[in-house]
Formats: C-alpha cells, structure tokens, sequence
C-alpha cells in the first residue's frame, strides 16, 4: 500500500471571513487604544484653551478630529500588526489553526486572508498619511490662527512665551476669558 499524502482543501469564504473578523477586531481596539493615549497628550496641552478661553464643542471637536486623522495614520501599521498577533495567537492558543489543519485546510491558506486583510489596512494607512494627514495639519494651523485673530488672548498664558512668527509674545496676567491683559512684553526682530 503506498503513502498518499493528505489532499488540503481550499477554504470558503465564510471561514476567511472569521479569519479577518479574529484579527480586526483586536487591531480596531489597539488602535481605539493608541488613538486614546496619543490624543491625551494632546487634549491636556490644549484643554486650558479649550474651557477656559470659550472654545466651545464645535472648536473642539474640530480640535480633536483634525488631530485624530494624523494619529490613525501613524498608529494604524501597529494596531494591524497587534491584531494580527493577538487574533492568530488567540487561535493558536484555542487549538483553532490545529483543528482547520486536521480537517485539511493548510496553513499556508490561512495567510491569505490575513495578508489581505493587512494590504487593505496599508492602502488606507496610505492614503491617510499622504492626502488626509496634510490636509488635516493644515486645517489645524488654519483653524488655531481664526482663533487667534478672532480672541488674541486665547492662546496666551500666563507667564508664557507666546511666537507668532519672529515676534515673541508674553502677558503678565491673561484674564479667564482671554479679553484682558495686562503686563505685555513683545519682542519684535
């Protein structure tokens, strides 16, 4: 009797689809969680503006989101990396990959999807650093210089080193809502 090897079937399209489903969703919450810790920082450095100086929601959430578009684009590549190690540790661990492996489908079939998955990922981690990123930079100085031509105080603190340009800028006092300074010291070239 001679030795056959094992016939490795194709997968269908409902277990690529778990597939994707088991590394998305870990790489969506690493990526909630990356976004969280990188816009804190952000969110502390301008908070003072934002509720002592009468931003206002609609200033803040433009605010926060021409500073969340950035950050997908850089945490993106590390939410997909994590998502693809945790989903396929996961299997692993659950003896899920072993069980496909038994009932004939390699494990070189199972990359597919996930090679997929992940060349999905870039082109959008592409187009947002690329077209998305600059666009929302933009829109961010455009959107901080309307504020300090509409309330210069806004952005001033107390005791702080303000630049616009080559002038050097710093009050004394800055009242809570921007409008009263007193102790101005400008530095011009």
């Amino acid at each position: 009797m001679l030795y056959s090897a094992p016939k490795h079937r194709r997968p269908g399209g409902t277990l690529y689809l778990a597939l994707i489903k088991e590394v998305a969703v870990p790489g969506l919450l690493s990526l909630a969680v990356f976004i969280a810790l990188l816009l804190t920082q952000d969110l502390i450095a301008f908070s003072e503006m934002m509720i002592n100086r009468g931003l206002g929601f609609p200033g803040a959430a433009a605010f926060i989101f021409f500073r969340v578009v950035p950050l997908v684009a850089i945490a993106l590549p590390f939410a997909t990396l994590v998502g693809c190690l945790v989903g396929l540790g996961r299997m692993g661990s659950d003896r899920e990959l072993l069980a496909l492996e038994a009932s004939g489908v390699s494990s070189p079939r199972l990359l597919g999807p996930v090679l997929l998955y992940a060349t999905g990922v870039s082109v959008v981690g592409l187009v947002l650093a690329l077209a998305a990123a600059p666009w929302s930079a933009r829109s961010l100085e455009a959107s901080l210089a309307e504020i300090s031509r509409t309330r210069p105080g806004a952005s001033l603190q107390a005791g702080v080193v303000k630049e616009y340009g080559e002038w050097k800028l710093t009050a004394r006092e800055v009242s809570a809502d921007g409008e009263d300074l007193r102790g101005v010291l400008v530095w011009m070239p």
